[in-house]
């Protein structure tokens, strides 16, 4: 396991030449998306964030950009509003994205609940955390791909629950059988999901580093219950 200290010293050596030009960030708006906004943005690197939440984060992450463009005046962050618990949502993202720009450096994935209540499905017939840790994910790197094959050196990164996975439960893959759903069953087989989604995607995309992390449990407020 690379230590902290290591982790500190590499990311020390981000500047203006190493650092991502153009990053999409999915659940940036709290928890460790966020601290990784403001992180990135500290390097005081010239660099594109664009910022993707919920209506209801609007505000706190408009004050949020405030604040960062006080630390880096040379970094532009994009509010992006979407529901992309929705895949129709994440298609119409990352379709505006597409217009906007010819490549993608780093596509950093967290969005997630933890599901300690029922199991609760979206209008479009998903369960919701489902959809927002493994669905609307792997649509993300789907279609901003053809923009992250166009960068020197592109990175999808997705903090789930690597390390964490467990037997996917083939039977029942979306988890819909009485009994059959709760928040580590939830959370073991959507990382198993991720990890194999990714791994196919890397072994495709050579060019392209795919990372799945845990980096352990962060309170964002955003439990279902």
């Amino acid at each position: 396991m690379v230590s902290s200290k290591e982790i500190r010293a590499s990311n020390a050596l981000i500047n203006d030449a190493t650092a991502p030009r153009v990053a999409v960030f999915v659940g940036g708006t709290s928890g460790i998306g966020k601290f990784t906004v403001q992180a990135l943005v500290a390097t005081g690197a010239s660099v594109r964030i664009y910022l993707v939440g919920r209506k209801s984060s609007e505000e706190r992450t408009n004050a949020f950009i405030q604040e960062l463009q006080v630390i880096n005046p040379k970094a532009e962050v994009i509010w992006t509003e979407a529901e992309v618990a929705l895949l129709a949502e994440t298609k119409r993202v990352c379709q505006a994205i597409k217009t906007k720009e010819s490549r993608v450096d780093l596509l950093f994935l967290t969005t997630g609940y933890a599901p300690f209540g029922t199991r609760s499905e979206t209008a479009e017939g998903l369960e919701i955390t489902q959809s927002l840790e493994y669905y609307s994910r792997m649509l993300f790197v789907q279609h901003l791909l053809p923009l992250l094959s166009e960068a020197e050196a592109p990175k999808v990164v997705s903090v789930l629950a690597g390390g964490m996975e467990r037997s996917v439960d083939l039977d029942d893959m979306d988890l819909k059988k009485p009994g059959n759903f709760g928040i580590m069953k939830a959370q073991t087989q959507y990382g198993a999901m991720n990890t194999m989604a990714l791994e196919k995607l890397a072994s495709d995309n050579p060019n392209v580093t795919f990372i799945h992390s845990w980096p352990g449990w962060v309170n964002t407020g955003n439990e279902m219950l």
